[in-house]
C-alpha cells in the first residue's frame, strides 16, 4: 500500500490546479500574444535589427503552428487526467511522479522543436550582439 502525501501538500496542489484553470483567459490572452511576449523578452538580452526581428516572427510562428495543432490536444488531454486523478481522492506520490514525468516530456519536445529555430537565428547575430 502506498502512502499519501501529506495533508498541506495535498492542499497546495489542488489550490494549484484551481488557480490554473481560475486563469484561464489570462493564460490565453498570454498564449494568443506569445509572439509579441517573446520578442519583447528578447530584447531584455539583446536588441535585435529589423531582419533579424523578421527572421525571428517566421521561426516563433513555425513553433507556434505545430505547438497549437500538436502539443495543445496533448495538454488537454493531460490535464482533464490529472484533473480525474484529483477526484479521486487522496493523491499518491507515484501520480504526482507521473504528472511531473508528463509535463517534463511536453518540455523536452518543445525544446526539441527550439533548438533547430535557435541554430538558425543565431548566425544572424553580430558580434556585438553575441558579446552583450
Amino acid at each position: 500500500m502506498t502512502r499519501s502525501l501529506p495533508r498541506p501538500l495535498r492542499l497546495l496542489i489542488l489550490l494549484l490546479a484551481v488557480a490554473l484553470t481560475g486563469c484561464n483567459a489570462g493564460a490565453r490572452f498570454a498564449y494568443n500574444h506569445l509572439d509579441r511576449l517573446a520578442l519583447w523578452k528578447l530584447g531584455d538580452y539583446v536588441t535585435l535589427d529589423a531582419p533579424q526581428k523578421a527572421a525571428f516572427r517566421r521561426e516563433f510562428a513555425s513553433i507556434w503552428t505545430w505547438h497549437r495543432s500538436t502539443q495543445l490536444p496533448l495538454y488537454a488531454r493531460d490535464l482533464r487526467a490529472f484533473a480525474a486523478t484529483l477526484e479521486g481522492g487522496a493523491l499518491q506520490a507515484e501520480q504526482i511522479e507521473a504528472v511531473l514525468d508528463t509535463a517534463e516530456a511536453h518540455g523536452r519536445r518543445l525544446g526539441q522543436q527550439f533548438l533547430p529555430a535557435a541554430e538558425r537565428l543565431l548566425p544572424l547575430m553580430s558580434d556585438e550582439q553575441v558579446r552583450r
